[in-house]
């Protein structure tokens, strides 16, 4: 006797999403396609933080990711192995500091993550436990004395006549590097002197407070105003100021120094002169204290003045007068 055979409808809908599902585990992308893909989208619709879609500064991520793509121009996203990015790391390693690879690999490690939650990607991540191991943070900053030669040198440089005011802004608002070369003049408030950011590291607007030396600077540029940045030479944005910055450091020979110096300086300022943490990360635009923390030990004059005010309060309890 026959067994019976039945029939069993399977919905077009469930048959598209196998075959679509089976389409992308075959379909290979070269490293490149993928680095596009990932930067013109966070570019338009902004990264995901904590669930929902935030604007954000991409520059640093189309630096790392344009340095990443020359090295594996050859390979596709889904064959990179642990040992591609170990190969990359030896490779960096003759070119750049430790610190250099870790930003990079830490943006290819989130773009890849982003592929897999975002569009369903079936990769692995070998970023993981590849990045070169940190040293404890130690924050170069500038002495008074270094600062004073800095801008001296900087305010006669004949290429960048405009690196003086820059430095003078960084060192008075702490702003990042890519948050002052990005500066339009409608992010200025002079009403509130303050300015009012928009793309961050964190993805979260903030506003920076300024002093008379900021205002003063940004007077200065504003009589040389001829378009919609702050910072601009020639009718253009300014894209980089590490040339010029390098050749202004020699000259007043400071070694060790880079923009992102300046910011550092801002910061161990105010702790060395005893404000909040608390107060110096929200102006620096932390996304938690842990980061600024950094600053602590600074205090160190600060905190002694501090438990030394106790002592009037034991006058004559335990100490003799030699009267």
């Amino acid at each position: 006797m026959r067994k019976p055979t039945y029939s069993v409808e399977i919905p077009s809908e469930l048959i598209s999403e196998v075959v679509s599902f089976i389409a992308a585990k075959q379909v290979q992308h070269s490293f490149s396609e993928f680095s596009r893909l990932y930067l013109a989208e966070i570019g338009t619709l902004g990264k995901v933080k904590h669930g929902k879609r935030v604007n954000v500064d991409i520059s640093r991520d189309m630096s790392c990711l344009r340095n990443l793509s020359f090295f594996f121009r050859s390979k596709n996203i889904e064959s990179l192995s642990r040992q591609d990015v170990g190969d990359y790391v030896r490779y960096r390693r003759s070119r750049v500091s430790d610190s250099t690879i870790r930003r990079e690999l830490a943006v290819l490690g989130s773009a890849i993550n982003y592929a897999v939650r975002q569009w369903g990607w079936n990769l692995n991540n070998p970023t993981l436990n590849q990045k070169p191991a940190q040293n404890p943070a130690k924050e170069r900053y500038l002495t008074q004395e270094e600062a004073k030669r800095l801008i001296e040198k900087a305010r006669f440089h004949e290429k960048a006549p405009y690196l003086w005011l820059f430095i003078l802004l960084a060192i008075n608002t702490g702003m990042r590097k890519q948050e002052l070369l990005s500066l339009s003049w409608t992010q200025f408030n002079r009403d509130t002197q303050s300015l009012r950011l928009h793309k961050t590291k964190s993805g979260k607007p903030r506003t920076v407070p300024l002093n008379r030396v900021a205002l003063f600077a940004l007077g200065e540029l504003q009589r040389h105003r001829n378009g919609r940045f702050v910072f601009q030479i020639h009718g253009r944005a300014i894209g980089d100021i590490k040339r010029s910055f390098t050749s202004v450091c020699r000259l007043a020979g400071i070694e060790d120094c880079t923009p992102h110096t300046l910011r550092h300086t801002f910061a161990s300022w105010l702790a060395i002169q005893g404000k909040s943490l608390k107060h110096i990360g929200e102006v620096l635009g932390h996304s938690n204290v842990y980061v600024t923390e950094r600053y602590a030990h600074l205090q160190t004059a600060v905190l002694q003045e501090t438990v030394t005010s106790l002592e009037e309060l034991f006058q004559g309890f335990f100490f003799q007068s030699n009267d």
